[in-house]
């Protein structure tokens, strides 16, 4: 059973006052997590926060213990060389647990750091809730042995993963997807093209350097070609805080807009867009606009993932409509010819487009939900009560 400490003399009443711990070790929940911290903050005006995590969650109210651009890394082979650096940031967490009386720490993805936290915070008796929990149900189940053993509650944000933890014994709930929240009064309706106004083509390579390097020299001779065709559009990429700007400047040589306030200011532009996978894929379905998902890892990185990965689709998107929704274009199905392909079928009114504008009303439907943070922060006052 989920541990639990309801019983626990150790553990402080609701009356006394709350110190929360966040740990967002990844620059995609910093914002959902900062959600959730503004609600409480909204509750309980002196609550203390620490936090590993970015911008964002510095915004709400945090106090940084170690800011997330410290971890940006993806791939087997970037974390080892990153190594030194991780186990120096985890060391400062470790020390805060010590040092700190925390009634609760809400936890946010990146299992490879969190679950090197449970011990800890067992320890120290802090009560765990696990908001975007890893996706056990795709890989590596077994580590669901130590998820029970640890985390009070996990925190769900696709329906089918509620049911999947219940029927193993974890307690678990489904709150719903934040980015659909956050997306709801957003998102341009697109359906039809108008033929004589300039089309926007997104570019969205992610925000780790390492995945933008990878991903560049795709979308510079995407841009090229298509510019060679003298269609009327304009290119746009958004930056992330975390990204060197001087990393796009091959882009901008070519007259690419860079976006400075971030992802959804760049897809309510766009009427296409390329999005390295992951959580930007879901965003820019939720925003209603066709896309091409694309991805490289390093060959031993895509080695262990073909391994340990059961998934027919790797995007959100995919995953969660059971069927290809929208074009992936992984490691050796990613080259010059095939973008330029996928993306020409997107800026013209074809069946491919509208089949895909179907596909994002549908991921609408299953995720917009109410009050995603207000739902983990109504668990975390559950924890502390």
């Amino acid at each position: 059973m989920p541990m639990s400490l309801e019983n626990d003399p150790g553990r402080q009443s609701s009356s006394q006052k709350q110190k929360l711990l966040v740990v967002s070790a990844e620059s995609s929940g910093d914002l959902h997590a900062a959600d959730v911290i503004r609600t409480l903050k909204t509750r309980h005006p002196s609550i203390e926060i620490d936090a590993l995590g970015g911008g964002h969650l510095e915004a709400a109210g945090a106090r940084l213990i170690a800011h997330v651009k410290e971890l940006s890394v993806m791939g087997l082979s970037e974390v080892l060389w990153a190594l030194p650096r991780i186990l120096r940031v985890r060391k400062k967490v470790v020390k805060a647990i010590d040092e700190n009386q925390y009634t609760c720490a809400l936890l946010v993805d990146a299992p490879d750091f969190n679950f090197r936290l449970f011990k800890t915070l067992k320890k120290a008796k802090v009560p765990i809730v696990y908001y975007i929990p890893p996706k056990l149900w795709a890989s590596r189940a077994s580590r669901l042995k130590i998820l029970k053993k640890y985390v009070s509650t996990v925190c769900t944000i696709f329906p089918f993963e509620k049911s999947w933890y219940e029927e193993r014994g974890m307690q678990v709930e489904y709150v719903g997807h934040p980015v659909a929240e956050q997306t709801s009064d957003l998102a341009v309706d697109r359906k039809t093209l108008a033929p004589d106004d300039r089309k926007v083509l997104a570019l969205l390579p992610g925000s780790r350097p390492h995945e933008i390097k990878r991903l560049l020299p795709f979308l510079l001779a995407l841009v090229k070609s298509l510019k060679a065709k003298s269609l009327p559009l304009d290119f746009i990429v958004p930056r992330a805080n975390s990204v060197d700007r001087q990393l796009f400047q091959p882009l901008e040589s070519l007259n690419v807009t860079i976006e400075e306030e971030g992802t959804l200011k760049s897809l309510q532009k766009a009427d296409a867009a390329v999005v390295a996978s992951g959580t930007a894929t879901l965003e820019t379905a939720l925003m209603q606009v066709p896309q091409v998902v694309i991805y490289r890892v390093g060959w031993f990185t895509a080695l262990l993932f073909h391994l340990l990965v059961r998934l027919k689709h790797v995007s959100p998107v995919n995953i969660i409509l059971n069927r290809a929704a929208v074009p992936e274009l992984l490691q050796s199905k990613l080259t010059h010819q095939s973008l330029l392909e996928q993306v020409s079928d997107l800026l013209s009114p074809t069946q491919k487009r509208q089949a895909q504008m179907v596909a994002c009303a549908e991921i609408k439907e299953k995720l917009l939900g109410e009050g995603a943070a207000q739902k983990v922060a109504d668990i975390i006052e559950r924890e502390w009560s």
